[in-house]
């Protein structure tokens, strides 16, 4: 999730002498890649539409299933590579301009050979010698991995989460702004798919490793040791050392904060930043609509008791139009009643995490799977309500 510290997590990587990271490059492929799916059941996807959460819409779960199930071995129109440069050099410019020049490089009949060829553009114009780790950070593509990881054997993958309050807290304290239940679906989207991929799976075992922002901020050696374990290198103290990153123009980076310019250092107090820029109402409403998926992550409510009181259900917090980022206007409704019936979707979750067990027999097996993406996701939610309760 962007505002996740992932900006951060990147150039801790790329201060490593043996691993070369690329900051956002690339997200437009994903996007693109998407829409050829998504084509087969809805012929007017748009490649430049944000990435959906997904929730309570049959179209979007049954997209959302062969998104899960796909590989980057898709064909691809190579009459669209023009169209696909464009895109990424509009969304990648400011975040990777090194390899912004050279996007007349990318090629390829599949999807594999073009996001190989992506990979090459990193190793040719940002590499710091032979035998470097490669990679690059996006944020928001994470349902993307399983089809990166078959169609790439090797590759592995860091997922970065932070406390929704504090994401939501980050983005929304300073215009422009994104509604607030557009910010709270899609991190428990991309939690529940950190949760997933964690769990025992052929395709996925130790190739997935996930870490939370606050441990990333609070223990930068600990973090770093662990990540790079996982990686099978040796730790490097320049990956703790702030002052040595570089941007995407090799100039020395400054943490980018919610509204201004931050320092060359870990910020512990970051942590709890949300806490006096959101309002009660506002944190009711992330609490209400992640508080399960945050429990995964030991992230305590302030709310004793999640609830859907009638003052959240009918007349939740609304960002101001006027305040609203400009691509949001047409995409994303941000009206009362489509707030207030989004609201009222919710509950479905709250009844069926709280239903008794015979009363689960007769519900269809979409209601779960469009209300949690997951089955086994909500039996895991399920067990630790129970637990609290008999606790």
């Amino acid at each position: 999730m962007f505002r996740s510290g992932t900006t951060l997590l990147g150039r801790m990587l790329n201060a490593h002498p043996q691993i070369v990271l690329a900051s956002d490059p690339y997200l437009p492929f994903f996007k693109t890649f998407r829409s050829q799916l998504a084509a087969l059941s809805m012929p007017d996807s748009n490649p430049d539409y944000p990435l959906s959460d997904y929730y309570f819409s049959p179209s979007g779960i049954a997209l959302f299933r062969r998104i899960q199930d796909s590989s980057l071995d898709l064909p691809f129109d190579e009459s669209g590579l023009d169209a696909l440069r464009k895109r990424i050099r509009t969304y990648g410019e400011p975040y990777s301009p090194k390899l912004m020049p050279h996007l007349h490089e990318i090629a390829g009949a599949t999807y594999t050979e073009i996001f190989g060829s992506m990979l090459e553009l990193i190793r040719r114009y940002q590499a710091k010698g032979r035998g470097s780790i490669i990679g690059f950070k996006e944020v928001w593509a994470d349902e993307f991995i399983p089809g990166i990881a078959r169609g790439v054997p090797t590759a592995k993958f860091i997922q970065i989460i932070r406390d929704p309050r504090a994401v939501c807290g980050s983005k929304n304290v300073c215009p422009p702004r994104y509604p607030w239940l557009f910010l709270a679906r899609q991190w428990r989207k991309l939690t529940a798919l950190a949760w997933k991929y964690r769990q025992p799976n052929a395709l996925l075992d130790n190739r997935v490793f996930c870490i939370r922002y606050e441990d990333l901020v609070t223990e930068p050696n600990r973090t770093a040791t662990a990540i790079c374990k996982f990686l099978g290198i040796d730790f490097a103290p320049t990956m703790v050392d702030p002052a040595l990153y570089v941007d995407g123009k090799g100039q020395p980076w400054k943490q980018n904060t919610s509204c201004g310019e931050g320092k060359q250092q870990f910020d512990p107090s970051s942590v709890d930043k949300w806490r006096r820029v959101l309002s009660p109402q506002e944190i009711a409403l992330i609490e209400t609509i992640c508080g399960p998926e945050m429990s995964l992550l030991d992230y305590s409510p302030d709310i004793a008791e999640r609830c859907f009181t009638r003052s959240l259900l009918l007349s939740p917090p609304r960002v101001a139009e006027s305040d609203l980022a400009a691509w949001t206007l047409d995409i994303l409704p941000n009206n009362p009643l489509h707030t207030t019936v989004e609201m009222s979707k919710e509950t479905i979750r709250e009844q069926l995490l709280n239903a008794r067990k015979d009363e689960l027999e007769n519900v269809f097996s979409e209601i779960i799977e469009g209300s949690f993406l997951f089955p086994d996701l909500f039996d895991k939610l399920r067990q630790g309500i129970s637990q609290k309760t008999s606790g």
